[in-house]
């Protein structure tokens, strides 16, 4: 992950997005969510889900916990959806091991 800004690969912007998500909600309860931490959840789910490697119940998991993650106004401050997250990144790094260029949003400013 860079230390400011989008990553350069698609595997390393999942894993700031996850980050950015779980620092947002423990650290500020959210009091700074804006529609980026919303498009980072939905990259997040959209790139795990469009992956093809996860089957219908842990698509359903992914859908689930990525929504509960752009409510703004209930933080999501347990670790165990970030966790499981993070594990399902790891999950799509052992499928696509070759880094993947990331095409940055210019619409997520954090």
């Amino acid at each position: 992950m860079p230390p400011i800004g989008q990553a350069n690969t698609v595997q390393g912007e999942l894993l700031r997005a996850i980050e950015k998500l779980r620092d947002e909600a423990q650290r500020n309860a959210n009091v700074n969510f804006w529609e980026s931490h919303k498009l980072l959840a939905k990259f997040t789910r959209d790139t795990l889900i469009g992956s093809g490697i996860f089957d219908k119940s842990e698509i359903a998991q992914i859908k689930t916990g990525t929504k509960k993650l752009m409510n703004a106004t209930m933080p999501y401050t347990d670790d165990d959806i970030y966790d499981y997250l993070t594990d399902q990144v790891c999950r799509f790094y052992l499928a696509h091991d070759k880094p993947i260029k990331h095409e940055q949003n210019p619409q997520i400013l954090c």
